[in-house]
């Protein structure tokens, strides 16, 4: 009795050890900073009238392709 329970307790200790010697190296936070895109923030802009050139030319500069680094933003205006 006590040999078969020792047995089990071997077999048992060798596939947890064996479980974690195959274990991914890389974490899954890293995997994912290092490969996914940014999902776009939505940003819902809500105004009442025509907008004020201040806010046409900041919301010109947040969508013009050559900033640096470009905005992940996708921007909806609401009147």
């Amino acid at each position: 009795m006590v040999h078969s329970r020792l047995t089990l307790a071997v077999a048992a200790s060798l596939c947890l050890a064996a479980a974690s010697v195959l274990a991914c190296q890389v974490p899954v936070f890293r995997y994912a900073l290092e490969r996914w895109t940014a999902d776009n923030y939505e940003v819902l802009i809500l105004h009442d009238g025509p907008l004020s050139t201040a806010a046409q030319a900041a919301l010109q500069r947040s969508q013009a392709p050559d900033s640096r680094p470009p905005a992940n933003i996708s921007v909806h205006l609401a009147d």
